[in-house]
């Protein structure tokens, strides 16, 4: 699955949705750019119309990077790639 988005010079950029977690009932999804420069963690949210990607602060993000990798260090410790 492949979400687009604009870049600070309003450029148009496509990202690969590469990982889904959750963390305290919070969901994140990890976004990779199609061409391996650009990789970012956003939180999921719901509203009527469905699902979105919102950006998250500092401290989240922080939070989020570390979940990320412990489930990525433990998956590819049993065979699994996210």
């Amino acid at each position: 699955m492949t979400e687009k988005f604009f870049d600070e010079n309003g450029n148009e950029v496509e990202f690969e949705i590469v990982g889904k977690f959750e963390i305290d009932n919070k969901a994140y999804a990890v976004l990779e750019s199609l061409d391996g420069q650009s990789t970012y963690i956003l939180r999921i949210k719901e509203d009527k119309d469905g699902e979105y990607l919102e950006g998250i602060g500092d401290a989240e993000l922080k939070e989020a990077i570390e979940a990320y990798e412990e489930l990525t260090e433990k998956g590819n410790e049993n065979g699994f790639k996210h």
